[in-house]
């Protein structure tokens, strides 16, 4: 899923494929005329917690189609990977829409993208981030995705997709990207806001009620405790515990990922 974020594209009113395809190729050229190589510093904030990552990525022209790649394993799933899109990916993008219309989002006219072909969409990667238990997500697929390319710059900024498990449940991931700035002509958001709603789909009911045991348990453990200590613990653990009960309780759970630090060409 996170492999469509970041693409450049240019729409006109109504393109044939065709010539939509010539104007992505074209425009990404653009963008990354000026970059031989890309370093980034990445963070995600999130569950009481910050965590940085450092990428590297350079360019390469393969069939006539411009694109970053990592230059270690593991870099293309996020932030400036997530530009590394083949040219089938994205005929398969383009052809695979069922819809492309027009609206306004926070205040400017944006291009919208809607694709309901599930084989379409997990063609462009995993659909969810990388869990410790890779077993809740794998039962997950794609129902429909969502796309709002700006009509003035085009540059991709929201992107909404639902899944479903195997039981019927649906849970929606939401992408949206913000403060861009451009980096010797390569456009990037500064910040990537991740929502995902209906997480407490991945657990039964006989699961939902053990985590809820095992977490009344640890907060009548913490209450034994000596004051100074459990305002110690609370200060450190206590917004993961705030969203793990909202996830539990079918709410939403959501973390962000800023850019701290750009290079290009060194």
């Amino acid at each position: 899923m996170l492999a469509i974020l970041f693409m450049p594209v240019l729409l006109s009113a109504q393109p044939s494929a065709t010539q939509l395809l010539n104007d992505i190729k074209r425009t990404n050229a653009g963008y990354l005329s000026g970059v031989e190589t890309v370093s980034l510093v990445n963070a995600m904030e999130g569950f009481g917690f910050t965590m940085q990552e450092r990428e590297h990525y350079r360019k390469i022209t393969e069939a006539g189609h411009t694109r970053l790649v990592g230059e270690e394993e593991g870099d293309d799933i996020s932030m400036v990977g997530l530009l590394n899109l083949s040219a089938d990916d994205l005929a398969a993008l383009v052809n695979g829409a069922s819809r492309i219309g027009t609206e306004r989002r926070d205040g400017q006219r944006m291009i919208t993208l809607f694709v309901d072909d599930p084989d379409v969409i997990e063609s462009f990667g995993d659909p969810l981030p990388e869990a410790d238990d890779e077993d809740d997500f794998e039962d997950f697929s794609f129902v429909s995705m969502k796309l709002w390319i700006g009509a003035a710059d085009y540059l991709l900024y929201h992107v909404e997709s639902t899944l479903e498990n195997d039981q019927g449940a649906q849970m929606e991931v939401i992408f949206t990207l913000s403060d861009y700035e451009r980096h010797s002509g390569l456009p990037l958001p500064g910040q990537v806001e991740v929502t995902m709603k209906g997480l407490g789909a991945l657990m039964d009911d006989s699961e939902l009620a053990e985590t809820r045991r095992e977490l009344e348990e640890m907060m009548a453990e913490l209450e034994n405790m000596p004051e100074a200590q459990r305002n110690m613990i609370l200060s450190q653990m206590g917004p993961q515990l705030e969203q793990f009960e909202q996830m539990m309780e079918g709410g939403d759970t959501s973390f962000a990922i800023k850019i701290q630090d750009v290079r290009i060409n060194e």
